[in-house]
């Protein structure tokens, strides 16, 4: 595998092929899984036949990552066939059944609104940058929310090299995709885990009202209570109703105060 850094928007709709050249699919997305380090864990790959479900592969499969796309080893396409099946449609491997720490970059990641911690704001994710490390192979090291990211992946390369990259490192972000979140929450190595009050208190007020009762729910208590003290006052307060009346009818946004959104009752209609 090459030894050096890869952007995601570039690997996903790559051409897989074998040692052979023969052509196998194209890149679908890739897993990461949650740890001490963001380890790229395994490749999805889809399939040209009609009929033929996706394949997953582990990275220590992918033996060359270049601008021609990519080479695997083909024996790790090879998979028994389960008893009274040889003349079926084949099982689709099951993606959407992830390891607890494990997300998909594609589908969680890319183009999803991350909070960027040490930048205190919120962003949208333009691209991820993997690198490579020799232990463990492909890591994500960080998000590209740059404009320059944007131009790369609609071809516009000269303009993109003339513009700075805006890297948010891997630990210092909280994903806000629905999966991205439910895995930070439950792996102890991301980052909420290590966030002061003040920093926990930032993503409170960023985040949805469910997700803000996931937070406070998952960190410690003397933690929860000091970030709720640091919140605006409009987050403790749409916490409060929801922890006390879970079934109250639901919020919208509607208008920005002090930097962050205002929640107000949705208009009923007229009858």
């Amino acid at each position: 595998m090459d030894e050096r850094e890869h952007h995601l928007s570039n690997l996903l709709g790559a051409v897989v092929a074998d040692r052979s050249g023969r052509r196998i699919g194209r890149v679908h997305d890739l897993t990461l899984r949650l740890g001490d380090d963001a380890v790229v864990d395994r490749l999805l790959i889809a399939t040209s036949g009609r009929r033929r479900p996706d394949v997953v592969v582990p990275l220590t499969a992918v033996e060359h990552i270049g601008a021609a796309g990519i080479v695997i080893d083909s024996s790790a396409l090879a998979s028994p066939t389960p008893p009274g099946r040889e003349h079926g449609p084949e099982p689709t491997p099951a993606i959407d059944h992830l390891g607890h720490d494990e997300l998909l970059l594609g589908r969680d990641v890319l183009d999803t609104q991350i909070i960027d911690i040490d930048g205190k704001r919120l962003a949208r994710v333009a691209d991820v940058v993997l690198g490579h490390d020799p232990e463990h192979g492909l890591t994500v090291i960080a998000v590209d929310t740059g404009f320059g990211a944007v131009c790369r992946r609609l071809g516009m390369q000269r303009l993109a090299r003339r513009l700075d990259e805006r890297a948010v490192a891997w630990d210092a972000l909280h994903l806000t995709s629905a999966r991205g979140h439910v895995v930070q929450l439950g792996t102890p190595a991301a980052a909420v885990h290590r966030l002061s009050p003040d920093d926990i208190a930032l993503l409170l007020d960023a985040v949805t009202t469910q997700a803000a009762i996931d937070i406070i729910q998952t960190v410690q208590p003397d933690v929860a209570a000091a970030a709720l003290q640091a919140s605006h006052p409009h987050t403790v307060q749409r916490l409060t109703r929801a922890l006390h009346h879970p079934d109250a009818t639901p919020r919208r946004r509607t208008r920005r105060h002090d930097g962050w959104r205002r929640r107000a009752p949705a208009r009923r209609g007229h009858a």
